[in-house]
C-alpha cells in the first residue's frame, strides 16, 4: 500500500486497489467482472427468446404505465391550478350531471 500524503496519515484505499489490477493474476479477473450485453447488442441478443420477449413487454408496459400516470397527474395539476376558469367549471358541471 502507498501511504497517503493527507493530514490523517492513513492509507489511500483507492490508490491501493488501482495497483492491485497491475498484477497479472488480478488483471485478468478485473476484465471479466462486467457481464456482456444481453439486449443492447445490434446482432443476435445473448438472452434466450423465452426470456427476451417477456422482458421487453415488461419494459414497454412499465414505460406506458409511467407515461399514463404522468399524463393523469399533469391533467389533475392543470385542473387544480386553473380551477377558477370557465372551462374547468363547465367540465366539473358536466361530470356531475353524468355521475
Amino acid at each position: 500500500m502507498i501511504k497517503n500524503g493527507g493530514e490523517s496519515g492513513g492509507y489511500s484505499r483507492y490508490r491501493w486497489c488501482g495497483e492491485l489490477a497491475d498484477y497479472p493474476l488480478l488483471s485478468g479477473m478485473v476484465e471479466h467482472v462486467a457481464p456482456s450485453a444481453t439486449i443492447t447488442k445490434f446482432a443476435k441478443p445473448s438472452i434466450s427468446n423465452d426470456m427476451l420477449w417477456p422482458l421487453l413487454l415488461n419494459i414497454f408496459g412499465f414505460a406506458f404505465f409511467f407515461g399514463a400516470l404522468t399524463m393523469i397527474r399533469l391533467r389533475n395539476e392543470i385542473i387544480s391550478k386553473e380551477g377558477h376558469r370557465p372551462w374547468v367549471v363547465a367540465l366539473a358541471a358536466q361530470s356531475n350531471q353524468k355521475g
